[in-house]
């Protein structure tokens, strides 16, 4: 088994050297009347081939990626498939990706776990992919948890640095279908010191507007190591 995770997680890596390899000289431009045309057309090319490297070493099963491209969290959320999935317990209930759950399941601040490296800090974040409402054709991101250097070695979402306390979903949420996104990002060993303003509950208009990926471009997070995500219907609760 360990011979074969090893095989599927440097296969990528393999890959992308392969490439290099044979298109080197096409990697940087050489000339500065070529950037523009580099930019337009090389850049893109590997951004491709990055992202098939990620999906390569993806544990997350066809399900799951055929669930967050269903439902959109790629791309609205995130730009890459996860690694992993993120197990997100409300008062001891396990989150089904994709479940469609009632507002007094989501009441209280649940429990999150992932495959984490113990020497490395995590960024939680969690927000509703469907503000001001899914139909809203300018639609952001509204943040209801944010987590930051949150310690590896415990994941404890009680002790960790709490920068957006958890907001549970509004009842008076906009009609409609709205996802609820949870993302895991591993910063590394640098702890994050970010201008954020620390929100309790009662700040809710601070929330609005949020971008999950113009974070982790910030922060340069990367690709996110777990996900999940539930779905709340407003045209019946």
């Amino acid at each position: 088994m360990k011979t074969n995770a090893m095989f599927f997680t440097t296969l990528p890596v393999i890959f992308l050297f392969l490439v290099y390899a044979k298109h080197k000289r096409r990697f940087f431009p050489t000339s500065g009347t070529k950037i523009k045309m580099y930019l337009c057309t090389r850049v893109p090319h590997y951004v491709f081939i990055l992202n098939f490297g990620i999906s390569l070493i993806s544990a997350v099963t066809k399900e799951v990626k055929q669930q967050l491209t269903q439902h959109r969290i790629l791309p609205d959320v995130i730009e890459v498939f996860p690694t992993s999935v993120i197990h997100v317990e409300y008062e001891q209930q396990a989150l089904k990706i994709a479940e469609l759950l009632k507002l007094d399941q989501v009441k209280t601040k649940p429990s999150v776990s992932w495959p984490a490296a113990p020497d490395a800090l995590y960024t939680l974040i969690m927000t509703d992919a469907d503000y001001p409402a899914p139909s809203a054709p300018n639609r952001t991101e509204f943040l209801h948890w944010m987590i930051i250097n949150m310690e590896g070695s415990t994941l404890d979402v009680s002790n960790a640095e709490t920068t957006v306390e958890y907001l549970a979903p509004l009842a008076n949420s906009t009609p409609g279908c709205h996802r609820y996104v949870f993302t895991a990002y591993r910063q590394g060993s640098e702890e994050i010191l970010d201008d954020f303003p620390l929100l309790d509950t009662r700040a809710v208009a601070k929330r609005a507007n949020f971008s999950t990926i113009a974070f982790v471009e910030k922060h340069q997070l990367g690709y996110p190591v777990a996900v999940n995500f539930y779905k709340v219907d407003f045209n019946n609760d």
